[in-house]
């Protein structure tokens, strides 16, 4: 993949990231208008893209669906491990261990993920990518929840309400119809195809709206976050290389994977921080970080090893 094209694509997204940090700074945009456009890119617009993806993804083989639901379930049982060993080697302490292996196991491969792999790979990138969000989701619900409420016992945490999203459902009906090879009506598919082509610049929008609430000299009082942010974004990706090159030899599947483990940490821990009382602060300023950082590490990741 040529670097031009690799950096072309994620500075339009970033350059569309930079007007909804404008909107929201000039007043366009309020934290209210933010969370209704959060509701609708997460149950309207991103449950129509992955319709339409998944649809008109029919050239793809039912094997490499099997593949990458099994190296999106490989991907999130090997990463808690790693991120155990993250906190360790990087001697973060015990009441931020927690937050930081969250960071470290649930990137931002929603918002961030659909549009990037939707600019690199096209439909089949964002039909892959749909299958890896419906195993992020379920691990979110249960990992991610153990991980930022170290206090409470399973029971108190996980509910199957938190797990069935309209993403989760739209990936189990667009699986459905790819399997039985249901076809939708040309103007149901037009439709969703419409709906779901505002979930790129909403989303970019929506990331750059929520970065305002940051000031970036707090980026300054976290020293520590530097260097996780180099582990996270470029170690991560390359210490999982070996497992991916030996099994994986689709080119898309296997750039889908990578870039995905490239990602900047994911909006959803500074929710998740702010819902269960942990440190919002320190989860706000790494995505800040990780999220700026994204423009040279992905481009980095892609042209280095696709």
């Amino acid at each position: 993949m040529e670097l031009y094209t690799i950096v072309q694509q994620i500075v339009q997204l970033f350059i569309v990231m930079s007007v909804g940090y404008f909107l929201m700074f000039k007043g366009f945009l309020n934290e209210e208008i933010n969370k209704k456009l959060s509701s609708l890119v997460l149950s309207v617009t991103t449950p129509a893209l992955i319709l339409s993806s998944m649809t008109s993804s029919q050239d793809v083989s039912q094997g490499n669906v099997i593949l990458v639901l099994l190296i999106a379930l490989a991907t999130y049982m090997i990463l808690p491990i790693l991120s155990y060993i993250v906190v360790r080697v990087m001697g973060v302490k015990q009441s931020e261990r927690g937050l930081f292996m969250f960071m470290t196991i649930f990137s931002n491969t929603g918002f961030m993920g659909y549009p990037i792999m939707q600019s690199l790979f096209g439909n089949t990138g964002v039909f892959y990518t749909a299958l890896f969000n419906m195993i992020f989701n379920i691990a979110v619900y249960t990992i991610g929840l153990v991980l930022i409420q170290q206090d409470k016992s399973l029971k108190e945490i996980i509910s199957i309400r938190n797990i069935v999203t309209p993403g989760i459902v739209a990936s189990i009906l667009a699986l459905f119809l790819y399997f039985m090879n249901i076809t939708l009506p040309i103007t149901i598919l037009n439709s969703a195809q419409s709906i779901g082509s505002m979930t790129t610049p909403l989303a970019m929008i929506i990331i750059g709206a929520s970065l305002t609430k940051i000031k970036f000299k707090d980026l300054l009082s976290d020293l520590k976050i530097y260097p996780y942010t180099f582990i996270k974004q470029i170690g991560l990706p390359i210490i999982c290389l070996p497992l991916l090159s030996y099994f994986v030899h689709d080119p898309i599947i296997f750039g889908v994977s990578l870039i995905l483990l490239a990602m900047p940490v994911g909006n959803s821990v500074v929710l998740f921080a702010s819902e269960y009382g942990n440190n919002v602060s320190l989860a706000a300023k790494t995505v800040l970080l990780t999220t700026l950082f994204s423009m040279v590490s992905i481009p980095f990741i892609a042209f280095a090893f696709l």
